[in-house]
């Protein structure tokens, strides 16, 4: 739970347990044990109750948090697979370099993309990801995917439709 969402919980709590305290009596708006004033410039509150102290408490507590904090970007993790197409020595699978950061991730001995987290961009869109062997095997294709479109996303996951696969160009073997 956020620290927003646990200011705006307090606040509500604070101003209902405020009207609760108020429904049994127990604290009145007129009668306390001093002057209570808050000159918001607009106007001037002033009661000699603690009843609205404690209201306009949880009031802050809520509007801090939705006025003054935009909401952070929700993460994804990616799932899926590539493969080779000609998968003549499957090693070169933790070779994979997938960029969409410095410095890129590479997958596990069977493919699997392991820790890739990305981010929506502010019209909504997940990235694009690329998927290299890198300048040292150029006999392999450097492929490019689309999350939007060639993914699925439940949650916080984002899993890949279908398996990516780099494609043997026909080079040195």
């Amino acid at each position: 739970m956020s620290n927003q969402t646990i200011s705006v919980l307090t606040g509500a709590a604070t101003i209902f347990f405020s009207f609760v305290l108020l429904y049994l009596k127990r604290i009145s708006l007129t009668s306390g044990s001093g002057d209570f004033a808050v000159d918001l410039g607009v106007m001037k509150v002033s009661s000699t109750g603690t009843a609205l102290g404690l209201f306009l408490i949880g009031l802050i507590l809520i509007l801090v948090p939705v006025m003054g904090f935009p909401p952070r970007p929700s993460t994804y993790r990616v799932n899926g697979r590539v493969q080779l197409s000609d998968p003549r020595d499957p090693r070169l699978l933790t070779q994979v370099q997938i960029f969409t950061q410095y410095p890129p991730l590479t997958l596990t001995g069977n493919g699997e993309i392991m820790g890739l987290q990305v981010w929506r961009d502010p019209d909504g869109n997940l990235p694009f990801l690329g998927f290299s062997l890198g300048s040292s095997h150029p006999d392999f294709s450097t492929e490019g995917i689309d999350l939007n479109q060639e993914a699925t996303i439940a949650g916080g996951v984002v899993t890949l439709k279908t398996p990516v696969t780099l494609k043997s160009l026909g080079g040195a073997k």
